[in-house]
C-alpha cells in the first residue's frame, strides 16, 4: 500500500499507575490503545512492553479507567452503585476493556471499587477516550 512518502508509525497510547475497571485481568493496572481499539490490558510493564517506540504514555496516577461511552450516564450509574452497592455489575454493563474492544474509555477521579457509599458524590469523570484521543481537563 503506498504512503505517500509518509513515516509509517504505530501511535499507542499507554496507560499505566492505574485500576483497570472491567478487564479480564482483575490485577490490571494498564492499558493501551491504538486509534479506537484496545491494543492490551494488564501490569504495568507488561502493557509497556507492546510500545514499539513510538507510544504515548501516560499515568494514571492511581486513578481508575473503565470502558464507556457516555461520561454523564455512566458516572451518574457509578455514583449510584457506589452509594447503594452493585459496583461490579455497574462496571460490567459499562464493558469490557480487553484486547479488540473499543476505545471508548472514561477516567475516574477515584476507583469507584474502593470507595466508602458516603463517598459517592466525589466520584466524578476527569477525562476521556475517544477514537484514540485522550481528553483530560487543563
Amino acid at each position: 500500500m503506498p504512503h505517500n512518502g509518509a513515516a509509517m508509525t504505530h501511535e499507542y497510547t499507554v496507560a499505566t499507575n492505574g485500576v483497570v475497571l472491567g478487564s479480564l485481568d482483575a490485577a490490571a493496572t494498564a492499558v493501551a490503545w491504538a486509534a479506537d481499539t484496545i491494543l492490551a490490558a494488564g501490569d504495568d510493564a507488561s502493557v509497556r512492553a507492546i510500545s514499539r517506540g513510538d507510544s504515548t504514555f501516560v499515568d494514571l496516577g492511581g486513578r481508575a479507567i473503565s470502558a464507556g461511552a457516555d461520561p454523564v450516564a455512566a458516572q451518574s450509574a457509578l455514583r449510584a452503585a457506589v452509594a447503594c452497592g452493585g459496583v461490579a455489575d455497574t462496571i460490567a454493563r459499562l464493558g469490557r476493556i480487553e484486547a479488540g474492544a473499543p476505545a471508548d474509555l472514561l477516567i475516574w477521579s477515584h476507583d469507584p471499587t474502593a470507595m466508602a457509599p458516603t463517598e459517592a458524590e466525589g466520584l466524578a469523570v476527569v477525562g476521556t477516550v475517544r477514537a484514540g484521543r485522550l481528553e483530560l481537563p487543563d
